[in-house]
């Protein structure tokens, strides 16, 4: 196979990973529940050891609210916020 058909299918399987990610962005009605399985769906895409997703809040005193992560416990995820904002 040459380089650029292997490409092509790694570009196509990537489509395929990107097209799932929406749909569960879309289908899910658990927010939480959403946000932390798209953070495993694209770890297949972008490796990680660990990841968290933060929302950006709505009030002057915090610039993040509500964390979920993977491989990261829910202590530590608001040990972050406490020690950065």
């Amino acid at each position: 196979m040459k380089e650029s058909e292997v490409r092509a299918v790694i570009e196509k399987s990537d489509l395929i990973l990107w097209n799932e990610i929406i749909h569960r962005i879309y289908s899910m009605e658990n927010f939480d529940e959403m946000r932390r399985t798209v953070l495993q769906m694209i770890k297949s895409i972008i490796p990680y050891n660990l990841a968290s997703f933060y929302l950006a809040s709505n009030t002057p005193e915090h610039l993040q609210c509500k964390p979920v992560g993977v491989n990261i416990t829910d202590e530590q995820l608001q040990q972050y916020l406490d020690e950065y904002e």
